[in-house]
């Protein structure tokens, strides 16, 4: 069985010249295997050197905050020390206070403990 091709992709008539030509080949230069250098002008190393300036001077900022957090960490490493070490003094030098306990709670209402505290008093 044979299969024919869709109508779409035959040729309205037998003409070869209606067919889509040939692509060229490609030329084969010794050059090709080498980069190519980019030509540098003037303006780009301009450019190039004002990135470099850009770049230096963001690194710097980024330094400086930095130092500036290392700083400001000492610090309030040095107040914590100094703020534990006064709690630690005056632990030492508080006088020692009984801490307050807690009521009794009895199980029975209050209402019978009231009555029973007038009758206490009235036999005194």
């Amino acid at each position: 069985m044979y299969l024919q091709p869709p109508i779409e992709s035959s040729l309205e008539t037998v003409d070869v010249g209606q067919r889509l030509r040939r692509a060229k080949a490609p030329q084969r230069t010794l050059c090709n295997n080498v980069p190519k250098q980019p030509q540098w002008t003037k303006n780009d190393e301009i450019l190039q050197r004002a990135y470099q300036l850009q770049m230096q001077d963001e690194k710097q900022r980024y330094l400086e905050m930095a130092k500036k957090r290392a700083e400001i960490m000492a610090l309030l490493k040095k107040q914590r020390e100094d703020r534990i070490k006064k709690e630690m003094v005056s632990r030492l030098r508080e006088p020692n206070t009984p801490q307050q306990t807690k009521r009794f709670f009895c199980k029975t209402p209050p209402e019978i403990l009231d009555e029973d505290i007038k009758e206490v008093r009235e036999l005194v």
